[in-house]
């Protein structure tokens, strides 16, 4: 019984098990630290999201929107059909910014779905890069500077870099080296710096451009990796940028999710990079 101005109002089991769901704390990433802009997942980030990618299938060049529950339980691969092949046309920006990555060309378009199967690294959804010509940009109406980027990827090139996320003109790159080994991040202006050994298998790796100390910093799975202090970080405006690098230096491999804050977010930087890992359970 709940006491209300006057009358006490009397409440059923059922209706305060809905009072409960609706006291329940959001666990969805954007919820917790809304201020990304863009974001990408297969998963719901944000609640209101609704579509997370849009897919080309390969029998008939046919293209449908999917929610992150329809990519995993099976809609997406019933649709693309036995031994048929499905692309990404569009990966939904679930900050709200309408950032969407895009890429109209069917050459260069990376692959969800492998003859009628999802498309998977550790038991969840991925989009993954067959060919260093795969890429997916965003429109160069993005001009905002940008400080931290939380991406889950696999890095499988065996030799030559591949760049992970590139920002127009070359204002911001973290990519894995020349040799295929380590791990390689600048920004405009700033000598290019090189540390350890990237693996091949997957992992979360964070890039925090223009700290508050004015350097630069990579780490994988929440170990840092890399310190660049050659300079001031990124440039304050780039012009677009892409998530799978230029044809000759693309990624091959797989993403699953690509967080982007226009701020440092390294007081925040534990809490995000955990609730990342608690769903991809990658380390």
């Amino acid at each position: 019984m709940v006491a209300g101005g006057g009358d006490a109002v009397t409440l059923g089991l059922g209706d305060l098990a809905f009072v409960g769901r609706l006291q329940a704390p959001s666990t969805l990433l954007l919820d917790l630290y809304p201020s990304a802009a863009p974001a990408y997942s297969l998963r719901q980030i944000r609640t209101g999201v609704t579509s997370v990618v849009r897919v080309r299938r390969s029998s008939d060049n046919t293209e449908s929107d999917f929610t992150a529950v329809e990519v995993s339980n099976g809609t997406l691969a019933s649709w693309v059909g036995a031994g048929n092949n499905g692309f990404v046309r569009t990966w939904y920006d679930q900050s709200g910014n309408g950032f969407h990555l895009e890429q109209t060309a069917t050459t260069n378009q990376p692959r969800i779905v492998a003859s009628g199967a999802v498309e998977t690294e550790g038991g969840r959804p991925c989009i993954y890069y067959t060919a260093q010509t795969n890429r997916l940009n965003v429109p160069t109406s993005y001009t905002s500077n940008f400080h931290s980027v939380f991406k889950v990827c696999r890095v499988t090139n065996a030799t030559g870099p591949a760049r992970i996320l590139v920002i127009t003109n070359e204002q911001a790159v973290l990519r894995k080296t020349f040799s295929g080994a380590g791990y390689q991040m600048y920004g405009a202006g700033m000598s290019i710096t090189s540390a350890g050994t990237m693996p091949t298998t997957r992992i979360l790796l964070t890039g925090i451009w223009l700290h508050a100390d004015g350097d630069m910093y990579a780490y994988s799975n929440g170990v840092n990796v890399l310190t660049n202090t050659t300079g001031a970080g990124a440039a304050a405006s780039p012009n677009g940028y892409t998530i799978g690098g230029q044809p000759t230096e693309g990624l091959i491999g797989s993403v699953q999710e690509v967080i982007i804050y226009r701020s440092d977010q390294s007081s925040n930087q534990s809490a995000i990079e955990a609730n990342i890992n608690a769903h991809y359970a990658i380390y």
